[in-house]
């Protein structure tokens, strides 16, 4: 998971979903850390989830 995080953090996006992709990644990846507490991961998770819908309702 570390390198794919790393890969990632390095990584531009190229389209919207791909933005959400690495918004993935990083929630994933915070959920994995013992010093991650709910701010701001619970900030980005809801625009992780705002992104998603608006990319849905786009499709």
């Amino acid at each position: 998971m570390d390198e794919l995080f790393k890969t990632a953090s390095r990584t531009s996006a190229q389209s919207l979903p791909g933005v959400i992709a690495k918004l993935a990644i990083a929630t994933e990846w915070s959920e994995l850390e013992p010093g991650a507490d709910g701010h701001p991961w619970d900030f980005i998770r809801g625009v992780l989830a705002d992104l998603t819908a608006l990319t849905v309702k786009e499709a």
